[in-house]
């Protein structure tokens, strides 16, 4: 479904959904990260050996935060590694990975923000450089991703659905049978963001998007942002407006490729519980010049 310097990571889409924008952290900035939102960690690749685990502390994002976390190298072969956080392993140092093997119990990790639901962060790098932040292969959506992603019809009303109350987010799931789509001077991809709390995401279009930079971004029938840097298939986006549940401000909206719901993060002093039933998502007035 994703591909760096010739490595394949198979996602299984009936069960699992990922995102490559909807993060803060830099490796997702420069297009280098995925987050594989699977029902338990599997491992995404066809083959491979363990070659190093790490236990690094973390910061305290959020209160149920577990003290460490975990990086997992695994070498592919040709030079590359593969490594993965938020799992603390079951697999050991020499351990041969085949695809869809378990590898641990998800980390509740202090890097993640408050509303963050448990993922695996995976990235492709060079096997000499295993662990930085900076230095992974660029990730590109395969044309199975885009085959698969074909045949999900775009979300075309603001109504929602209340599905899921978090500690401090609501999970909507529009009534009608859509995708959370954007638009980017007409043409409809999937829009992978947290927008505006992270200050950027991205939409992700089958085919090439030179000369988008500076185009708008349309999401619910209004423009949400203006095109600011392209990535292969993803027109990176700087968000320009604010979001809205039922006319109560939150701090921004998270959306994923392969997930129907659309994720409203709600400030610390908003009851998720206050939230029920059809709500309506609405975009509000301008937030950046």
């Amino acid at each position: 479904m994703f591909t760096a310097a010739g490595v394949d990571l198979l996602i299984d889409t009936r069960s699992t959904y990922v995102s490559l924008t909807n993060s803060p952290y830099l490796a997702h900035v420069l297009g280098t990260a995925l987050d594989v939102y699977a029902d338990e960690p599997y491992y995404p690749l066809e083959g491979g050996v363990v070659k190093g685990l790490v236990k690094v502390p973390t910061p305290r994002n959020r209160g149920d935060a577990e003290p460490y976390d975990y990086v997992l190298i695994v070498d592919v072969g040709e030079g590359v590694a593969v490594k993965m956080l938020h799992v603390e392993p079951s697999v050991r140092v020499g351990d041969r990975l085949r695809l869809g093997d378990y590898l641990g119990r998800y980390v509740t990790s202090g890097y993640m923000m408050p509303w963050s639901d448990h993922h695996m962060h995976v990235e492709v790098r060079p096997a000499s450089d295993p662990l930085r932040v900076r230095g992974a292969y660029p990730l590109r959506p395969t044309p199975e991703f885009f085959r698969e992603v074909s045949k999900l019809p775009c979300m075309g009303t603001c109504r929602c659905v209340v599905r899921r109350v978090g500690s401090q987010h609501v999970i909507l799931e529009p009534v009608d049978e859509g995708y959370p789509c954007a638009y980017v001077e007409g043409y409809a991809g999937l829009l992978d963001a947290g927008i505006p709390h992270y200050g950027y995401g991205g939409v992700i279009i089958s085919g090439e998007l030179e000369g988008y930079a500076g185009a708008s971004v349309r999401f619910l029938h209004e423009v949400v942002g203006r095109v600011t840097a392209v990535r292969g298939s993803v027109a990176v986006l700087t968000p320009t407006k604010a979001f809205s549940v039922s006319g109560v401000r939150v701090l921004g909206i998270g959306t994923y490729p392969l997930f129907r719901g659309v994720k409203a993060i709600l400030d610390k002093e908003t009851p998720p519980e206050s939230f029920r039933g059809v709500v309506e998502l609405g975009v509000n007035e301008l937030l950046i010049t």
